[in-house]
């Protein structure tokens, strides 16, 4: 089952406190509710190698099933993904409950 993802709301201030950082789950991967299509996901590599992470398209434009080339992060390296448009990205993802079908899932080369 993907690990489920809350979203945080960030600040200039740092005033909702520092980003709380989920480590990654190569078994299952994680997912995000992006009813609104408004998230950003931000990665980090912790890791002391190079490591990468996938989030697999639903479809391309012209309806054909498409998967992402991955992105590898260097040691210490961070990434931040813009917004998720769920004619491309939304997923049935009945295992984590979400509140609608629309989320983003990802997969991870190590936790």
């Amino acid at each position: 089952m993907r690990a489920l993802l809350s979203p945080q709301t960030p600040s200039r201030t740092l005033a909702n406190g520092p980003i709380v950082w989920t480590d990654g789950d190569p078994t299952d991967g994680h997912s995000f509710d992006n009813t609104n299509q408004n998230m950003r996901l931000k990665v980090r590599n912790t890791d002391a190698g190079p490591q990468t992470i996938n989030i697999p398209k639903r479809k391309t434009a012209d309806g054909d099933t498409f998967t992402n080339p991955d992105l590898t992060l260097a040691a210490g390296e961070e990434y931040e993904f813009d917004l998720f448009e769920n004619d491309y990205y939304g997923w049935n993802d009945p295992d984590n409950n979400l509140t609608s079908k629309n989320a983003v899932i990802m997969n991870v080369s190590d936790a």
